[in-house]
């Protein structure tokens, strides 16, 4: 018997081509929402480690993980030391949140930052910081200040100076750690980073 061969009509290709741009749509908007947040206070976080910054005043991210069933924990790094998010929450701070499942964390106050914001980088070595607005800024938008305060350099010329080394964000979705292109760099809300100072005293200022 003839085998009867398989033509495909307008309307199948349709459906189909439908189905895989929805799929393509959904599976795009899910690597983008690693880390991502609503309205309603929530912060969406996958399982594992997540790398956010904090970009709101009064956060109370410390007393949200408390009260959390979830068994989620966050830690900071700061003078050369992890430390609990307890003992320091501050606008630009970046946070390491580990949690066991994909979860809704809710915050239990956000009051967005619309100011400027320098973060001390008073020792040589590294630095947890990140986006301090609840929007995506450009890196253009971020200058490195110098200790006698009388000059404000770009990141990608902080470098070439060698005050700073090549900054690195985490990616969560391949757990691993890649360089940020400094020179058209975007970083979305809630976005973290590592950054290495080479000598003392200076600042890190993010402009809106």
């Amino acid at each position: 018997m003839a085998r009867k061969i398989f033509r495909p009509t307008w309307q199948t290709t349709v459906i189909v081509a439908l189905a895989i741009l929805v799929i393509g749509i959904w599976v795009a908007n899910f690597w983008q929402q690693k880390v991502s947040a609503d309205t309603n206070k929530n912060l969406f976080l996958q399982p594992g480690w997540n790398l956010i910054a904090l970009p709101c005043v009064n956060c109370d991210f410390s007393q949200a993980l408390t009260k959390s069933t979830r068994g989620i924990s966050g830690i900071i790094y700061l003078d050369g030391n992890w430390k609990n998010l307890s003992d320091q929450e501050r606008v630009g701070q970046g946070v390491f949140i580990n949690t066991s499942r994909a979860t809704a964390l809710k915050l239990p106050s956000i009051t967005p930052n619309s100011q400027a914001v320098e973060i001390d980088l008073a020792r040589t070595g590294w630095h947890l910081v990140g986006n301090p607005y609840p929007k995506a800024i450009s890196v253009n938008q971020i200058y490195l200040v110098l200790s006698d305060k009388k000059e404000e350099i770009r990141l990608a010329t902080a470098i070439q100076r060698g005050l700073i080394d090549s900054p690195y964000y985490y990616d969560a979705s391949l757990d691993q750690y890649g360089l940020v292109p400094t020179s058209n760099w975007q970083l979305s809300p809630l976005q973290g980073f590592w950054l290495k100072s080479n000598q003392d005293n200076l600042k890190l200022k993010f402009a809106q």
